[in-house]
């Protein structure tokens, strides 16, 4: 008897280490027109089905500082400081009370625990999370929160104002991310962003509009304008999220975006920098898909950066299965494929 005990508890332990970890990456448009909001219905469906653990955004690291002086005012750190001291907070304490409110609120939903870990989340720079919370408040709140509002601090307008933002400009996050990760209840969204070398990929990319003779930025311009006159051109009872993730869209991607773009020094920069930027944002999944081996993995950000990240994250040969939105449909269906 302890023999079989002991061999089913190797084969188990085997099977668990030599499976596959599942990385999905999907390709979001940041903003979807009016007349095209039924096209996320799809992909939310396929992604629930696919049934991740862990949910990585398109969102800045608390702890990316050059990353965060790029996106906000110079007076964004002094602000903080500011606010942390009126109410009282110690720096130090924040991550201690933010897991204890976590543990909390796994249990029991509590408006006022919920307002003050979206403070916390807010006073430590962690955007994505506070705008995830802000999100779950406001949809959790009478319609009429004006009332509610006018007791409560600057934090809690700003909250209002960025929950208002994301349903105003319908992004990707009040459409599909949000809502998903409140039905899987996943408490905690993982930032994955970097805009540390954005400044030099703009200047780079900037000067690739710049008209010229030279052959290599003509060719340049040429795909990235033919790629914009594709996207614009796609009739209007086709799906624009389906198309942004279809396998012949992130390969041309891969060009127009510089990920393999080759020619002229400028052009050889722009690589450079929007590589750097995806390979930083793979390592940043590859981190936390580590802390937890075998829970699936949904990556969220602009489509963009699918075909460079899987790449990347192929690049560090670990045991991932890295899937797009392709593997996940049967072949001439637009329907999510049973595992």
């Amino acid at each position: 008897m302890f023999r079989n005990f002991f061999t089913i508890t190797l084969l188990a332990c085997a099977s668990l280490c030599f499976s596959q970890q599942k990385i999905l990456l999907i390709g979001t448009l940041h903003q979807t027109e009016s007349d095209r909001l039924q096209e996320v219905k799809p992909i939310s469906a396929i992604v629930e089905n696919f049934n991740p653990k862990i949910i990585c955004v398109e969102y800045l690291l608390p702890t990316d500082t050059l990353s965060l002086k790029h996106r906000f005012e110079a007076t964004y750190y002094e602000e903080r400081k500011n606010l942390r001291q009126a109410l009282n907070i110690d720096e130090k304490k924040i991550g201690f009370k933010i897991k204890s409110l976590q543990n909390d609120l796994a249990d029991d939903w509590d408006l006022q625990k919920r307002i003050e870990l979206h403070q916390l989340y807010y006073l430590s720079f962690d955007m994505g999370n506070a705008d995830y919370q802000g999100h779950l408040i406001m949809n959790n709140l009478n319609k009429d929160s004006t009332k509610w509002l006018r007791n409560y601090s600057q934090i809690a307008k700003e909250m209002h104002s960025n929950y208002l933002r994301h349903l105003t400009f319908n992004t990707e996050y009040s459409l599909l991310v949000f809502p998903i990760a409140t039905k899987l209840n996943i408490p905690y969204l993982d930032p994955i962003d970097d805009l540390s070398t954005w400044v030099e990929y703009e200047k780079y990319y900037d000067r690739l509009l710049i008209p010229d003779t030279n052959a290599s930025k003509m060719r340049y311009r040429k795909q990235a304008d033919d790629f914009t006159k594709k996207v614009q051109s796609l009739p209007k009872d086709s799906s624009m999220w389906l198309f942004s993730n279809s396998a012949k869209v992130i390969d041309e991607l891969l060009y127009v975006e510089g990920y393999k773009a080759d020619g002229h020094p400028d052009i050889k920069m722009l690589q450079f920098y929007w590589t750097l930027r995806n390979r930083k944002m793979a390592e940043h999944i590859d981190k936390v898909a580590s802390k937890e081996p075998g829970k699936r993995v949904v990556v969220f950000f602009g489509a963009s950066h699918v075909g460079p990240v899987r790449e990347e994250l192929n690049k560090l040969h670990k045991s991932y299965e890295v899937l797009t939105l392709p593997d996940l449909i049967k072949p001439n269906k637009n329907v999510p494929r049973k595992d």
